[in-house]
């Protein structure tokens, strides 16, 4: 969580300056590079993380309040705007559920991948005891 956070201001700088509103990207570009580059590092490794109690809820206020941060650059929004009215003005899901749906993701694409693992390996094995049967013979 540290690292992310520390890597967060960077990135708020740089899209906060790629959508300045005298000469920068129009919103709807800039809410596309939100949504495409910076909110999936937000949710990087929800996989790992997401099956929330107490102690975990702190990271979803606190990338919540990121994304806050971040909606306002791209809307030039004022600072004391809600981040739930930044997120209706913008047709962005709330993080929390961003983030519920990619930590379901990950888990059925890798559920997927050890079923194919396990699958190739029984495959291997049976293979293994065919050649081994047929030497008895």
């Amino acid at each position: 969580m540290e690292t992310i956070e520390s890597r967060l201001p960077g990135l708020q700088s740089l899209l906060e300056a790629l959508s300045r509103s005298t000469w920068g990207l129009k919103t709807d570009l800039a809410r596309k590079i939100y949504l495409g580059a910076i909110r999936p590092a937000l949710a990087y490794g929800a996989i790992a993380w997401y099956p929330l109690d107490q102690a975990k809820k702190s990271i979803i206020a606190t990338l919540e309040k990121w994304q806050g941060k971040f909606l306002r650059g791209v809307l030039g929004a004022y600072k004391a705007t809600a981040t739930s009215a930044l997120e209706i003005e913008s047709y962005t899901e709330p993080l929390d559920l961003y983030i519920h749906r990619q930590a379901l993701i990950g888990v059925k694409t890798q559920s997927i991948k050890q079923k194919d693992a396990l699958l190739e390996l029984e495959a291997k094995i049976e293979g293994k005891a065919k050649r081994i049967k047929r030497r008895a013979i």
